[in-house]
């Protein structure tokens, strides 16, 4: 009997850009008069409100919603003044096509002064200005600072078109199910910040009923790198909901204030359909296009004018109108009416749509032919159970949980949550939890007899602290020390180990009430730690203990616990010792300057040290940010950040790990070395390629590590609460799906064993159910950012 060997392959979805791939792709450039410019600079010069009205992205949205010829249009300043292209056309575009572009600029300008009242005379040397048009490659071009546009419009212009010849569905997999089309039409849009493909709408069949009028579409996006003069190109897939409950009923607006959203029309032209977005504003109930002249002029000369109260009204209906369809993306700010599509794409739809993009263009080479996956130890616990694991010198322990909750129905749930954090599972457990009188609970560790007793207490007289932030006309600054001095007030200063679970309702990131910063350092001033949540009456019942378990884990990691998987890592990690250095912009006694913190693991320790003190526990580093020692820590400038750092490297085993974004300033030309092995980080979705690992063309769910041209690639694996099959899709299964964005590793010095750990750390969290996005010492860090 033989065994069937599984094929396995490491894919990037990321590809080379040739420029002699482009030598036969001719494009028109089109130059502004010189004039152009000047009259611009007058027009700011002398009133303000021209360039918030100006808003050319606007412009070039719609220029490239009626015209199918532009590639790209650039409005910097070079362009503006004729010293270099401003409009880009297609190959095939007719010469009278970039005048008359010019032309509606020109009357675009005109309009927007004309709603501002003011008289002014554009010049006929401008508008009759006879237009410069050149022909050339697209090769030509790699220079050019608008390239990355130019070789993304082409691509995404390509796709749209080719892929109709191609025919692809997602395959049976072992007989569990059925063929999952993918859509036949693709648009080519500009969306405001990038070009992209939109599909058209997708029915999600999952959704029954009422949510059966559920469309979405999926979207591509290109992305680019380069690297020693090479241009690298990613593809990235996501899904764009689209809303179908009213946002106008019996005449009210249901619109997220302040907020602009987008409106996407298709509509079908003498050369086939064309999707363009439009910008809609919500003002006194009332629904406007951005532009409102200017947008309604162009309409009618492409032959419609929206009815957009009619649209508004019954969005499902528009998903497929004709001669016009209407599509309104979701936004989360939709509170009133939630749509039921969850947010994301699985796995196997970004693996299909990235195997349709490239038999697109089947010349096109990977970025990365020589992947190669890493060896790693176990990265699931066993059992599935989570076991609570202390590293540190072992020693009896109390703490108190204080609880500041409208209702004290807080205790069972507590309960509950502690008894999921330990192993309950197994016939000889490791913990066992017991329940004393008066609010005590005995957490007692059968192997090493350690114990650690936890108090609860009921504070929920004190509620009132949590409230909304008073309007201070000092600005919210003032709000939150009034209310910092107010905490200290009423609340006597606790016993050590003290920590609260303070229930806080949700605020939006506008919105200035948010009491939490000051709840956060007015308890700290009290000897408390804090840990938010969102009142219990807001959550579904899965959902409560999921949230109180994630809670008191978060409290026990402040004691130094995690999960039994820093013993399985310990002996890895023990060859070397590993520096998180950060330094953090704050305000000291009303002076803006900076606070150097570092963390390190050594021995599967975490500890924390700020400049000018001793290593501590995290706990210990916590309750030391008090404003009283503050002060000390304060640093006027960040020049000596790298100083901070050396004076604590001693050896060849010590490893200094940094953000992509918060590299000392010395070193971020390139050109200086580190005088230590340095590894930076940067998981920057828009940087980094998506990967997936293939096993007989299935993504594996699983977390792995791949070295590619000199770099390492940690890719994190499924959630634990997404249980559905790994080739399930959007389409068949409503289940949310997050991206699983790689950690990007660069080393001064390669090597596989320092990259491996780093991809370990970021398993030692203690809850588990969600995968860190970075190495566990950086990821306790974040509390510490919080109160400094």
């Amino acid at each position: 009997m033989t065994t069937k060997t599984k094929a396995k392959e490491t894919i990037f979805h990321s590809v080379r850009i040739e420029r002699k791939d482009f030598k036969d792709k001719l494009i028109q450039l089109v130059y502004l008069p010189t004039g152009t410019q000047t009259l611009l600079n007058e027009q700011l010069k002398t009133d303000k409100q021209f360039e918030w009205e100006f808003r050319i992205s606007e412009f070039r949205a719609i220029l490239q919603g009626r015209y199918k010829e532009v590639v790209w249009a650039d409005f910097s300043a070079p362009a503006l003044e004729g010293k270099k292209p401003w409009l880009y056309l297609s190959e095939g575009a007719r010469t009278a096509t970039g005048k008359l572009i010019h032309s509606r600029l020109i009357n675009w300008i005109s309009r927007i002064l004309a709603s501002r009242k003011r008289e002014i005379d554009i010049p006929e040397s401008i508008k009759k200005h006879e237009i410069r048009i050149e022909l050339t490659s697209i090769a030509d071009c790699f220079t050019s600072p608008v390239i990355k546009k130019l070789v993304s419009s082409w691509f995404l212009n390509q796709f749209c078109v080719r892929n109709k010849q191609l025919t692809w569905s997602i395959p049976n997999t072992r007989g569990e199910q059925k063929d999952i089309d993918f859509p036949k039409e693709w648009f080519y849009i500009f969306n405001g910040s990038e070009n992209e493909a939109v599909s058209e709408p997708v029915y999600i069949t999952s959704l029954k009923g009422e949510n059966g009028k559920q469309y979405a579409s999926y979207v591509i996006s290109l992305h680019f790198e380069e690297t020693d003069g090479q241009l690298i190109m990613h593809m990235k897939s996501s899904l764009r909901r689209w809303i179908y409950k009213p946002l106008l009923k019996d005449g009210k607006v249901f619109f997220p204030r302040n907020h602009r959203r987008s409106l996407y029309l298709i509509r079908s032209t003498r050369t086939g359909k064309q999707m363009t977005r439009f910008v809609m504003n919500e003002f006194q109930q009332k629904i406007y296009l951005s532009y409102y002249n200017q947008t309604v002029e162009m309409f009618e000369e492409m032959g419609f004018t929206p009815n957009l109260p009619v649209i508004l009204s019954s969005p499902d209906q528009f998903y497929h109108s004709s001669p016009v369809a209407a599509l309104i993306p979701y936004k989360t700010d939709d509170k009133s009416y939630p749509n039921l599509i969850e947010a994301g794409i699985s796995k196997v739809e970004k693996t299909r749509i990235f195997d349709m993009f490239i038999a697109a263009f089947p010349l096109l080479q990977s970025a990365h032919p020589q992947a190669r996956k890493l060896v790693t130890p176990p990265t699931t616990l066993k059992g599935g159970s989570i076991v609570l694991d202390h590293p540190e010198e072992l020693r009896q322990e109390q703490i108190t949980i204080e609880t500041y909750a409208k209702k004290s129905a807080l205790f069972p749930i507590i309960e509950e949550g502690l008894k999921s954090l330990i192993d309950s599972d197994k016939v000889e457990p490791r913990y066992s939890l017991e329940k004393q009188d008066g609010g005590k609970y005995l957490l007692k560790d059968n192997t090493s007899g350690r114990q650690i007793a936890i108090t609860l207490k009921d504070c929920s007289e004190y509620v009132y602290l949590m409230q909304d932030l008073p309007y201070s006309a000092g600005g919210k600054l003032s709000s939150e020390r009034k209310r910092i001095k107010e905490i200290k007030s009423d609340l006597q200063v606790a016993d050590e180990n003290t920590f609260c679970l303070i229930e806080i309702g949700k605020y939006g990131i506008y919105q200035n009430s948010d009491p939490k910063k000051a709840i956060e350092k007015g308890f700290l001033e009290t000897n408390r730690l804090t840990q938010c949540f969102h009142p219990m009456d807001e959550l579904k019942e899965t959902d409560k203990l999921h949230k109180m378990k994630s809670c008191i884990a978060d409290i026990l990691a402040r004691k130094g616990f995690t999960n039994q998987m820093i013993s399985i890592y310990k002996e890895p990690l023990s060859n070397y010792t590993y520096y998180f250095p950060r330094c953090i912009a704050t305000s000291v006694e009303k002076k803006r300057g900076y606070i150097f913190v570092m963390a390190r693991m050594r021995d599967g320790i975490t500890e924390v040290k700020y400049k000018g003190t001793d290593w501590m526990s995290l706990y210990e580093s916590l309750m030391y940010l008090k404003a009283e020692n503050k002060s000390s820590l304060y640093q006027s400038g960040n020049l000596d950040f790298h100083r901070f750092i050396e004076d604590e490297i001693s050896t060849d085993q010590d490893v200094v790990v940094f953000m992509k974004d918060e590299l000392p300033a010395k070193y971020r030309g390139g050109d200086e070395e580190f005088p230590y092995t340095a590894a930076i980080l940067d998981h920057a979705a828009h940087r980094n390629p998506y990967i997936d690992y293939r096993i007989d063309g299935i993504p594996s769910a699983g977390t792995f590590i791949v070295e590619s041209l000199g770099e390492y690639y940690a890719v994190p694996p499924k959630l634990k609460d997404n249980t559905g099959k790994n080739y399930n899709t959007k389409q068949n299964t409503n289940k949310p799906f997050k991206s699983r964005h790689p950690l990007r590793i660069t080393l001064s010095k390669p090597t596989d064993e320092i990259a491996v750990n780093l991809h370990l750390m970021r398993n030692l969290s203690l809850t588990f159910a969600y995968f860190i996005n970075n190495p566990l010492p950086y990821h306790l860090l974040r509390y510490h950012e919080k109160l400094i």
